[in-house]
């Protein structure tokens, strides 16, 4: 039979961690979201205006907090493998 190594005791903790970063990127995604519908209501944007890039500009926040969610979750799936093939024959 195989036992898993003690480094599971740590996983609790990585989820932790990792939870935090990603509660952390969908605020920022939401903010951002939300910063976007009021510019775009205060100027009445259209894309043909002139505040058209200014809401483009808008549009970085959310590219940076998805790739911020994207790398959390490569490395959460990383450390999940890590854990699963850890194991100890006895």
């Amino acid at each position: 039979s195989y036992l898993s190594v003690v480094y599971r005791g740590n996983l609790k903790l990585n989820d932790k961690y990792i939870l935090k970063h990603l509660i952390k990127a969908f605020v920022f995604l939401l903010l951002a979201l939300l910063l976007i519908f009021i510019v775009a209501y205060s100027f009445k944007i259209t894309i043909k205006s002139i505040y058209g890039y200014y809401l483009i500009l808008l549009l970085y926040p959310i590219q940076a907090s998805y790739h911020l969610y994207k790398n959390i979750m490569e490395l959460y799936y990383l450390n999940q493998k890590y854990i699963r093939d850890e194991y100890i024959e006895v």
